[in-house]
């Protein structure tokens, strides 16, 4: 059990750091996607 928890730990850990990484990279055109809502 603890086994598991450390994994799930882990992998919150990347999951939030790559999430940060594709934040960076796509906040234009994820802007760009919010646009294309508000016009639509």
């Amino acid at each position: 059990m603890k086994y598991i928890l450390k994994y799930l730990m882990v992998f919150s850990l990347v999951f939030i750091l790559t999430s940060c990484e594709l934040n960076k990279t796509s906040q234009i055109s994820y802007s760009g996607v919010i646009a294309a809502d508000a016009i639509n």
